[in-house]
């Protein structure tokens, strides 16, 4: 599993404002929700965000996929939080070299999706001081920075970004 496929389940839980890129017309404003509420919305949300798998999860998955999501989150704000979360979340999981010298999981199904997650989990350290959570109070999304100077602020400029420099024309338009 890549890192980007990590950050689909980082971003798996939605605030009020968090996009649905899945449109062709353009982002759906979505309610906040939780997409591993349920294994038929784990198993959609993941297929949008290019991750197809065989299968149902079990509910074991899908609290494995939940702990994912909270420790590459916690990433952010506490990396000593992070870093324990993801040593308890690799007491279970079981790897093996391939031929090519590569770590990969030995499960089979969602049990390998889930002990894939965690390499990409542990790899995401690595980009720690790219990883940024949007701006946008009613996002807060998870994304790589790799703006030049490591200015950005919002997961999407043209959707949340627009989002925020409208609210805060009209705080001064208000005020004036």
């Amino acid at each position: 599993m890549s890192v980007e496929q990590l950050l689909a389940v980082a971003n798996s839980y939605h605030e009020p404002e968090a996009h649905d890129e899945g449109s062709p017309e353009g982002p759906n404003w979505l309610p906040a929700h939780d997409h591993l509420d349920s294994a038929e919305g784990a198993v959609a949300f993941l297929a949008r965000s290019g991750l197809t798998l065989t299968g149902i999860p079990q509910s074991s998955h899908l609290e494995a996929l939940r702990k994912i999501r909270a420790a590459a989150r916690r990433l952010v704000s506490d990396p000593a939080g992070y870093q324990r979360q993801t040593t308890r979340l690799l007491r279970d999981a079981r790897f093996q070299l391939d031929a090519a010298g590569r770590l990969t999981p030995t499960g089979d199904g969602w049990d390998r999706h889930v002990d894939g997650l965690l390499i990409a989990l542990v790899e995401l350290r690595e980009h720690a001081d790219r990883l940024k959570v949007c701006q946008n109070d009613q996002c807060r999304w998870l994304f790589l920075d790799a703006s030049k100077n490591h200015s950005r602020q919002w997961c999407l400029s043209a959707t949340c970004g627009n989002r925020q420099r409208v609210r805060r024309f009209r705080q001064r338009a208000g005020a004036a």
